[in-house]
Parts: structure tokens; sequence; C-alpha cells
């Protein structure tokens, strides 16, 4: 069998990382999931969930590099999930945006 020279990154990578999140930090990726790109504040109200604890998930987040920074407005910064790591969680843990909708 031929191997590619370019491999995607193995799951095993992305179950390490998914193991290391806490409820919370699931919770924040569901959440971006699903209304991308996000901010701290938005979360924070539409789950009832202290922003500081939204805050310091979407740092954690960000230092692992599952998410980035796409713009700021007025004060707040949005977030969204990385592509690779979009298309695992798709893949394996949540359904698209499109099987959602209840149609």
């Amino acid at each position: 069998m031929e191997k590619s020279l370019r491999q995607p990154p193995s799951v095993e990578r992305y179950l390490l990382f998914w193991n290391i999140l806490s409820e919370r930090e699931r919770l924040i990726l569901k959440e971006l999931f699903y209304f991308e790109p996000d901010c701290a504040e938005f979360i924070s109200r539409r789950r009832r969930l202290d922003l500081k604890e939204i805050q310091r998930g979407l740092k954690f987040l960000k230092n692992l590099g599952i998410i980035k920074e796409v713009f700021t407005k007025e004060n707040y910064i949005y977030f969204e999930i990385r592509p690779e790591w979009k298309n695992f969680l798709r893949k394996n843990y949540f359904e698209g945006r499109e099987d959602e909708s209840g149609s």
C-alpha cells in the first residue's frame, strides 16, 4: 500500500485532547460548533454561566489550538473552531448544522 505524503492528523491526537477537556470546555465547543463565530459574552448569556468561566475555557481551547480568534467587534472577541477540529467534531460528536433544523 502506498502512503500519501500528506496524512491527516491521527484520530488519536484529537482524542487525546478531547479526553482532557472539561465538561465546560466541551459545552463551549458545542456552542461554537452551532453558533460560530461567537464570543464569551453571548455564550455566557445563552447558557447562563459565569462570564469569567467561559473566558477561561475559551483561552484554554485557544492555547490548545482547537479554536482561533477571528475578529473583534465592539470589544467582543469572536472565536471559531479550527477547520480540522470542526471536521473531527462533526464526524465523531456533533451533527452538522443542516441536521439541527429538524426538517
